[in-house]
Protein backbone atom coordinates (compact mmCIF):
# COMPACT_ATOMS: atom_id res chain seq x y z
CA UNK A 1 0.00 0.00 0.00
CA UNK A 2 1.34 3.57 -1.02
CA UNK A 3 2.05 5.36 1.65
CA UNK A 4 0.13 8.71 2.58
CA UNK A 5 1.38 11.82 0.74
CA UNK A 6 1.17 15.71 1.72
CA UNK A 7 -0.72 18.32 -0.70
CA UNK A 8 3.06 19.42 -0.89
CA UNK A 9 4.58 16.10 -1.95
CA UNK A 10 5.96 15.06 1.28
CA UNK A 11 5.04 11.45 2.32
CA UNK A 12 3.04 11.78 6.14
CA UNK A 13 5.62 10.72 9.00
CA UNK A 14 8.25 12.56 7.45
CA UNK A 15 10.53 15.46 8.54
CA UNK A 16 11.07 17.75 6.09
CA UNK A 17 13.40 20.70 6.27
CA UNK A 18 12.77 23.14 3.17
CA UNK A 19 16.89 23.46 1.45
CA UNK A 20 16.79 27.21 1.63
CA UNK A 21 16.88 26.97 5.88
CA UNK A 22 19.56 24.04 5.96
CA UNK A 23 21.65 26.42 3.54
CA UNK A 24 20.83 29.28 6.02
CA UNK A 25 22.48 27.25 8.62
CA UNK A 26 25.74 26.42 6.94
CA UNK A 27 26.05 30.30 6.08
CA UNK A 28 25.50 31.05 9.63
CA UNK A 29 28.09 28.00 10.70
CA UNK A 30 31.35 30.49 10.37
CA UNK A 31 30.10 32.64 12.58
CA UNK A 32 30.53 30.18 15.57
CA UNK A 33 33.92 29.22 14.59
CA UNK A 34 36.41 32.29 15.84
CA UNK A 35 34.15 32.08 19.10
CA UNK A 36 34.22 28.68 19.86
CA UNK A 37 38.03 28.78 18.72
CA UNK A 38 38.50 31.81 21.90
CA UNK A 39 36.40 30.02 24.05
CA UNK A 40 38.28 26.96 23.73
CA UNK A 41 42.20 28.86 24.03
CA UNK A 42 40.96 30.26 27.21
CA UNK A 43 39.75 27.09 28.94
CA UNK A 44 43.13 25.50 28.04
CA UNK A 45 45.05 28.22 28.92
CA UNK A 46 42.26 28.48 32.33
CA UNK A 47 43.40 24.34 32.61
CA UNK A 48 46.81 24.29 32.59
CA UNK A 49 46.97 27.51 35.36
CA UNK A 50 45.06 24.79 37.27
CA UNK A 51 46.73 21.95 36.87
CA UNK A 52 50.29 24.28 37.61
CA UNK A 53 48.81 25.73 40.78
CA UNK A 54 46.86 22.24 42.49
CA UNK A 55 50.57 20.17 42.05
CA UNK A 56 52.13 22.78 43.69
CA UNK A 57 49.97 23.86 46.04
CA UNK A 58 49.97 19.93 46.96
CA UNK A 59 53.60 19.47 47.33
CA UNK A 60 53.80 22.21 49.62
CA UNK A 61 51.16 21.14 51.75
CA UNK A 62 51.78 16.82 52.31
CA UNK A 63 55.77 18.37 53.23
CA UNK A 64 54.23 20.02 55.83
CA UNK A 65 51.80 17.40 57.21
CA UNK A 66 53.10 15.46 60.02
CA UNK A 67 50.25 13.58 61.06
CA UNK A 68 47.41 11.60 59.17
CA UNK A 69 44.70 14.20 60.05
CA UNK A 70 46.98 16.67 58.41
CA UNK A 71 47.17 15.03 55.60
CA UNK A 72 43.16 14.40 55.79
CA UNK A 73 43.31 18.27 55.75
CA UNK A 74 45.36 18.42 52.87
CA UNK A 75 43.15 15.93 50.84
CA UNK A 76 40.22 17.60 51.77
CA UNK A 77 41.31 21.73 50.59
CA UNK A 78 42.07 19.50 47.42
CA UNK A 79 39.19 18.35 47.19
CA UNK A 80 37.05 21.73 47.80
CA UNK A 81 39.55 23.38 45.20
CA UNK A 82 38.99 21.04 42.47
CA UNK A 83 34.94 21.27 42.95
CA UNK A 84 35.09 25.14 43.49
CA UNK A 85 37.37 25.34 40.29
CA UNK A 86 35.04 23.08 38.49
CA UNK A 87 32.20 25.69 38.81
CA UNK A 88 34.66 28.92 37.79
CA UNK A 89 35.36 26.60 34.71
CA UNK A 90 31.71 26.01 33.83
CA UNK A 91 31.22 30.04 34.28
CA UNK A 92 34.07 30.55 32.13
CA UNK A 93 32.70 28.87 29.74
CA UNK A 94 29.21 29.53 29.25
CA UNK A 95 30.20 33.60 29.99
CA UNK A 96 32.93 33.57 27.06
CA UNK A 97 30.43 31.35 24.47
CA UNK A 98 27.57 33.89 25.24
CA UNK A 99 29.19 36.92 24.47
CA UNK A 100 26.97 38.83 26.91
CA UNK A 101 26.52 39.05 30.66
CA UNK A 102 22.43 38.80 29.54
CA UNK A 103 22.60 35.68 27.55
CA UNK A 104 25.18 34.13 30.44
CA UNK A 105 22.54 34.80 33.06
CA UNK A 106 19.75 33.36 31.33
CA UNK A 107 21.78 30.53 30.16
CA UNK A 108 22.73 30.05 34.24
CA UNK A 109 18.93 30.38 35.34
CA UNK A 110 17.94 27.54 32.91
CA UNK A 111 20.32 25.01 33.87
CA UNK A 112 19.43 25.99 37.57
CA UNK A 113 16.12 24.71 37.33
CA UNK A 114 16.56 21.54 35.38
CA UNK A 115 19.28 20.54 37.78
CA UNK A 116 17.59 21.33 40.55
CA UNK A 117 14.34 19.56 38.95
CA UNK A 118 16.32 16.57 37.72
CA UNK A 119 18.95 15.92 40.61
CA UNK A 120 17.45 16.12 44.23
CA UNK A 121 19.23 13.28 45.45
CA UNK A 122 22.80 14.48 44.22
CA UNK A 123 21.50 17.87 45.48
CA UNK A 124 20.67 16.96 49.13
CA UNK A 125 23.93 14.88 49.06
CA UNK A 126 26.45 17.61 48.13
CA UNK A 127 24.52 19.60 51.02
CA UNK A 128 25.49 16.33 53.23
CA UNK A 129 29.13 17.27 51.86
CA UNK A 130 29.05 20.78 52.74
CA UNK A 131 28.16 19.79 56.08
CA UNK A 132 31.10 17.99 56.63
CA UNK A 133 33.30 20.65 55.49
CA UNK A 134 31.32 23.20 57.55
CA UNK A 135 30.58 20.81 60.61
CA UNK A 136 33.75 18.88 60.09
CA UNK A 137 32.17 15.96 62.47
CA UNK A 138 34.83 14.00 60.46
CA UNK A 139 37.61 13.91 58.52
CA UNK A 140 39.57 11.87 56.19
CA UNK A 141 41.73 9.39 58.29
CA UNK A 142 39.22 9.45 61.53
CA UNK A 143 38.10 6.29 62.93
CA UNK A 144 34.38 6.46 62.86
CA UNK A 145 31.20 5.12 62.56
CA UNK A 146 28.52 5.81 60.55
CA UNK A 147 24.89 4.25 61.46
CA UNK A 148 26.20 0.14 62.16
CA UNK A 149 29.30 0.87 59.57
CA UNK A 150 32.70 0.99 61.42
CA UNK A 151 36.05 2.13 59.60
CA UNK A 152 38.67 4.37 58.82
CA UNK A 153 37.70 7.62 56.57
CA UNK A 154 39.24 7.29 53.13
CA UNK A 155 37.98 9.55 50.99
CA UNK A 156 35.20 12.13 51.33
CA UNK A 157 33.70 12.97 47.80
CA UNK A 158 30.24 15.08 46.93
CA UNK A 159 28.30 11.62 46.45
CA UNK A 160 29.70 9.38 48.55
CA UNK A 161 31.96 8.85 51.86
CA UNK A 162 34.23 5.73 51.43
CA UNK A 163 35.15 3.88 54.12
CA UNK A 164 38.23 1.24 55.10
CA UNK A 165 36.16 -1.50 56.91
CA UNK A 166 37.06 -2.71 60.59
CA UNK A 167 35.14 -5.13 62.39
CA UNK A 168 34.98 -5.27 65.95
CA UNK A 169 35.59 -8.01 68.72
CA UNK A 170 32.54 -7.52 70.84
CA UNK A 171 32.68 -3.69 71.07
CA UNK A 172 35.03 -0.81 69.59
CA UNK A 173 37.04 -0.58 73.42
CA UNK A 174 38.60 -4.14 73.13
CA UNK A 175 40.07 -3.61 69.67
CA UNK A 176 39.23 -3.57 65.82
CA UNK A 177 41.01 -5.50 62.63
CA UNK A 178 40.83 -4.46 58.96
CA UNK A 179 38.39 -6.44 56.56
CA UNK A 180 39.97 -5.28 53.60
CA UNK A 181 36.65 -4.13 52.13
CA UNK A 182 35.90 -0.38 51.41
CA UNK A 183 32.52 1.00 52.36
CA UNK A 184 30.79 3.64 50.08
CA UNK A 185 27.80 5.54 52.18
CA UNK A 186 26.04 7.77 50.14
CA UNK A 187 26.20 11.49 51.54
CA UNK A 188 22.47 12.55 51.52
CA UNK A 189 22.10 9.77 54.30
CA UNK A 190 24.70 10.98 56.90
CA UNK A 191 21.15 13.12 57.55
CA UNK A 192 19.73 10.13 58.91
CA UNK A 193 22.57 7.96 60.18
CA UNK A 194 23.98 8.69 63.79
CA UNK A 195 27.77 9.26 63.27
CA UNK A 196 30.45 8.76 66.44
CA UNK A 197 34.10 10.13 65.57
CA UNK A 198 36.37 7.81 68.08
CA UNK A 199 39.50 10.05 66.70
CA UNK A 200 38.44 13.78 66.62
CA UNK A 201 41.16 16.23 67.54
CA UNK A 202 43.78 13.16 67.55
CA UNK A 203 45.06 9.93 66.57
CA UNK A 204 44.64 7.75 69.26
CA UNK A 205 41.65 5.36 70.20
CA UNK A 206 40.35 3.52 73.22
CA UNK A 207 42.13 0.04 73.98
CA UNK A 208 41.94 -1.73 76.83
CA UNK A 209 43.03 -5.02 78.36
CA UNK A 210 41.48 -7.48 81.40
CA UNK A 211 43.62 -9.59 83.80
CA UNK A 212 41.51 -11.54 86.90
CA UNK A 213 43.76 -12.31 89.77
CA UNK A 214 43.18 -14.29 92.46
CA UNK A 215 41.96 -13.34 95.86
CA UNK A 216 44.86 -13.98 97.35
CA UNK A 217 47.01 -12.21 95.64
CA UNK A 218 48.35 -8.44 96.54
CA UNK A 219 45.96 -6.61 94.70
CA UNK A 220 47.81 -3.25 94.56
CA UNK A 221 51.01 -4.66 93.46
CA UNK A 222 48.77 -6.32 90.51
CA UNK A 223 47.47 -2.62 89.54
CA UNK A 224 50.74 -1.37 90.04
CA UNK A 225 52.37 -4.66 86.78
CA UNK A 226 49.35 -3.66 84.65
CA UNK A 227 50.24 -0.13 84.96
CA UNK A 228 53.47 -0.62 84.20
CA UNK A 229 53.21 -2.88 81.62
CA UNK A 230 51.10 -0.28 79.43
CA UNK A 231 53.41 2.63 80.47
CA UNK A 232 56.86 0.49 79.49
CA UNK A 233 54.94 -0.16 76.08
CA UNK A 234 53.55 3.28 75.59
CA UNK A 235 55.97 5.68 77.09
CA UNK A 236 57.09 7.01 73.46
CA UNK A 237 53.63 8.56 72.77
CA UNK A 238 54.33 11.22 75.41
CA UNK A 239 51.74 14.16 75.28
CA UNK A 240 49.91 13.00 72.36
CA UNK A 241 47.43 11.43 74.56
CA UNK A 242 44.40 12.19 75.65
CA UNK A 243 44.63 10.66 78.32
CA UNK A 244 47.11 8.33 81.35
CA UNK A 245 46.19 5.05 81.22
CA UNK A 246 43.71 3.82 84.13
CA UNK A 247 42.35 0.99 85.77
CA UNK A 248 39.16 -0.29 87.82
CA UNK A 249 38.41 -3.77 89.08
CA UNK A 250 35.32 -5.72 89.80
CA UNK A 251 34.59 -8.77 91.53
CA UNK A 252 34.80 -11.71 89.88
CA UNK A 253 33.39 -15.70 90.71
CA UNK A 254 37.13 -16.63 90.51
CA UNK A 255 39.02 -13.34 91.69
CA UNK A 256 39.11 -9.99 91.16
CA UNK A 257 39.25 -8.24 87.35
CA UNK A 258 41.77 -5.27 87.15
CA UNK A 259 40.96 -3.55 83.77
CA UNK A 260 43.55 -1.14 82.32
CA UNK A 261 42.77 1.43 80.13
CA UNK A 262 44.58 3.64 77.32
CA UNK A 263 45.15 5.11 74.21
CA UNK A 264 47.10 3.49 71.20
CA UNK A 265 47.39 4.75 67.50
CA UNK A 266 44.06 3.94 65.50
CA UNK A 267 46.56 2.63 63.21
CA UNK A 268 48.78 0.80 65.25
CA UNK A 269 46.25 -2.04 67.36
CA UNK A 270 49.07 -4.66 68.00
CA UNK A 271 49.74 -2.74 71.62
CA UNK A 272 47.02 -4.84 73.43
CA UNK A 273 48.29 -7.84 72.50
CA UNK A 274 52.07 -6.48 73.62
CA UNK A 275 50.31 -5.17 76.60
CA UNK A 276 49.11 -9.56 77.59
CA UNK A 277 52.17 -10.20 77.35
CA UNK A 278 53.91 -8.06 78.94
CA UNK A 279 51.36 -8.48 82.03
CA UNK A 280 52.26 -12.12 81.81
CA UNK A 281 55.59 -11.79 81.90
CA UNK A 282 55.76 -9.62 84.62
CA UNK A 283 52.96 -11.58 86.70
CA UNK A 284 55.33 -14.74 86.07
CA UNK A 285 57.99 -13.44 88.41
CA UNK A 286 55.93 -12.01 90.83
CA UNK A 287 55.82 -14.12 94.01
CA UNK A 288 52.71 -12.66 95.41
CA UNK A 289 50.71 -11.91 92.21
CA UNK A 290 48.55 -15.24 90.49
CA UNK A 291 46.46 -15.11 88.12
CA UNK A 292 42.82 -16.13 88.84
CA UNK A 293 40.55 -19.16 86.85
CA UNK A 294 37.51 -20.87 86.85
CA UNK A 295 38.32 -24.04 89.44
CA UNK A 296 37.08 -26.05 92.87
CA UNK A 297 39.31 -26.33 96.11
CA UNK A 298 38.55 -28.59 98.28
CA UNK A 299 38.78 -27.44 102.02
CA UNK A 300 38.39 -29.96 104.50
CA UNK A 301 37.56 -28.69 108.20
CA UNK A 302 37.64 -30.30 111.38
CA UNK A 303 39.45 -33.38 110.09
CA UNK A 304 41.79 -35.25 112.64
CA UNK A 305 44.84 -36.14 111.11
Amino acid sequence: MADAVSSNGVAAGEIHVPLQQFDAYIAELPKFIPKLVTTLTILIIVLLVYLVITKTVKTILMKRAKTHHAEGNVKMFLKVWRYTFFVIFILIAALTYSGSLTGFTISVGILTLVLGWAMQKPITGVAAWLMIIVKRPFRIKDRVEIGHYLGDVEDISLLYVTLNEFVEFGHHITGETPTGREILIPTNKLFEYTIINYTKGHDYVADQVIATFTYESDIEKAEKICIEAVQELTKTFGKKVPHEPLTRMIFDASGIQVKVKFFTPAYKREYATLVVKEIVKRVNKAKDVSFAYPHVEVVGKGLKK
